[in-house]
């Protein structure tokens, strides 16, 4: 059972509701969503918690993509992606490389 589609045990299920996306872009935009519902949950506990700025929490993020494990996989370089000023830097930048590039707008803010 689900309370506002997080489950009980803490797990957050998301799809991609797109027409025709391809099925890379569907799984970065589940992750990208995943984690978007875990930032609100953490800025509404944080709301009624101001300890909660102290502490660290450690989100582990489950996939059977390939392309998004491929993508995300390297902590380094998704740090790297996230310091870019910009999106456009972001696109315009040879640390993103060819296949981060054909979906900036997740993976750019999905790396911050």
């Amino acid at each position: 059972e689900t309370e506002y589609g997080v489950s009980r045990d803490g797990l957050v299920l998301v799809g991609f509701p797109g027409l025709w996306p391809s099925r890379s872009r569907c799984e970065i935009s589940a992750c990208h969503g995943a984690l978007t519902a875990v930032l609100l949950l953490l800025v509404q506990e944080a709301a009624t918690n101001p300890n909660i700025k102290n502490e660290s929490f450690q989100v582990d993020v489950y996939t059977g993509s390939d392309s998004v494990w491929k993508l995300l996989r390297n902590s380094t370089r998704l740090a790297e992606w996230g310091e870019q000023p910009s999106i456009q830097y972001f696109r315009n930048s040879t640390k993103a490389g060819s296949k981060a590039s054909n979906n900036p707008d997740l993976l750019y803010p999905l790396s911050q």
